[in-house]
């Protein structure tokens, strides 16, 4: 399958390049990223998210910048 029709999915990368312009222009804050994750009462509803939250949550603790904050945020469903 050709991938080069899906790059308007593509969030990491704008992420990581808009924390960089942040920390550029304020050097000294932290930066807080909040992450919200679905959060299903069942193991086979989880399986039907995808695995964003933790893909970018990944991304941003290999970086080791002591500026960057991750928060994750769960987001229950209500049935």
């Amino acid at each position: 399958m050709d991938r080069s029709g899906e790059a308007y999915r593509e969030f990491l990368t704008p992420l990581l390049e808009q924390i960089d312009k942040i920390k550029a222009r304020w050097p000294r804050p932290p930066v807080a990223v909040i992450i919200p994750e679905v959060v299903e009462n069942h193991w086979w509803l989880a399986v039907l998210h995808s695995r964003r939250a933790s893909r970018w949550r990944t991304a941003l603790r290999r970086r080791e910048d002591f500026r960057v904050v991750v928060i994750d945020l769960p987001w229950f469903v209500q049935e």
